[in-house]
C-alpha cells in the first residue's frame, strides 16, 4: 500500500479530519504509581557490593516490605521513613534498591520534589539495559517535573521511556506526552524533541503535535516531513490522525 493510499484510507466519512481539540487530562498526574517489584530475567538493583549477615539481611526485608505496605496505603511519611532506613542502613541488602523506588515514590506523594527526582534517577540508573521498570522510574521524574508546572523537562522524562516498559508504563507514557506537547510552544518542543531518544514510545505522540504545529507556521515540508516520520515511528489513534491531517492540509491555524 502506497503512502498516498494510505491517507485515502484513513480520511473519515465527512471527507474532513476531526482533531480533538482538548487533549484529557493525564490519569496518572497525582495518582501513586505502583511500588517496583521484581522482574523475571533482570536482577534487583544493590545500592553497594557487600556481605549482610543473614540477621541485617532480615531486618532490611523486614522493613521494605513494611514500608511497601505502607506505600500502598497511603502512608507516605511512614513509607519514606522506613525505605530510607534500608537505604541507609542496609544498602548491601537484596532489597536496597527497590527500597530506594519506595523511597522516591512516597517523596514525590508528600511534596519532597528533589528527593523524589534523584531517588528515581539513581534507581533507573542502577537497572540493567532493557529492565522494565526504568520506564517506571522516568513516570516517577516525569510527574516531579509536572509538580513543578515544567511541561518541557516532564516532557523530556516521558520520551525516555522506551520500548521496554510494560503495556500499561507505556500507555501512561504517551498520555503524560500528549498532555505536555499541548501545552509547549513551537520552539520548545522542537527543542525537547531534538534531545531526546529515538526509540521513546511517547515519541509518534510528540511527533504528531510537532507536525500540526509546524503546519500552523506554515513551515510545510518540515511539518509533512514531521507527520511521516510520526508515522513511520508507530502513531495511533488521534496522534495518527493529527498526522495524516497535516499531510492533508487540513490543519489550520487556531488549531489545538
Amino acid at each position: 500500500m502506497t503512502r498516498r493510499t494510505w491517507i485515502a484510507r484513513t480520511r473519515l466519512a465527512s471527507g474532513r479530519f476531526l482533531l480533538a481539540l482538548t487533549l484529557p487530562l493525564w490519569a496518572c498526574q497525582g495518582a501513586a504509581a505502583p511500588a517496583a517489584t521484581a522482574v523475571p530475567g533482570f536482577e534487583d538493583p544493590v545500592l553497594e557490593r557487600g556481605a549482610l549477615s543473614p540477621t541485617r539481611e532480615a531486618r532490611a526485608a523486614e522493613l521494605y516490605h513494611q514500608a511497601r505496605e505502607a506505600l500502598e496505603a497511603g502512608a507516605y511519611d511512614k513509607a519514606r521513613v522506613l525505605a530510607y532506613q534500608v537505604v541507609e542502613v542496609y544498602p548491601q541488602a537484596p532489597v536496597a534498591g527497590l527500597a530506594l523506588f519506595i523511597y522516591a515514590r512516597a517523596s514525590l506523594e508528600v511534596g519532597a520534589l528533589d528527593e523524589a527526582d534523584t531517588a528515581a534517577g539513581r534507581f533507573a540508573a542502577l537497572l540493567a539495559p532493557g529492565d522494565p521498570r526504568v520506564g517506571e522510574a522516568r513516570l516517577v521524574q516525569a510527574d516531579v517535573q509536572a509538580r513543578r508546572g515544567d511541561e518541557g523537562a516532564r516532557l523530556a522524562r516521558l520520551l525516555a521511556v522506551d520500548e521496554h516498559a510494560s503495556p500499561g508504563v507505556a500507555a501512561r507514557a504517551e498520555e503524560g506526552a500528549r498532555e505536555a506537547a499541548a501545552r509547549l510552544p513551537l520552539d520548545a518542543l522542537e527543542s525537547v524533541i531534538s534531545g531526546a531518544a529515538a526509540t521513546g514510545v511517547a515519541r509518534p505522540v510528540a511527533l504528531a503535535r510537532y507536525a500540526a504545529l509546524l503546519q500552523v507556521e506554515e513551515r510545510i515540508d518540515d511539518a509533512a516531513r514531521v507527520a511521516w516520520d510520526a508515522l513511520d515511528a508507530g502513531a495511533r489513534g488521534t496522534d495518527s490522525l493529527t498526522a495524516v491531517a497535516v499531510l492533508a492540509g487540513e490543519v489550520r491555524e487556531g488549531w489545538g
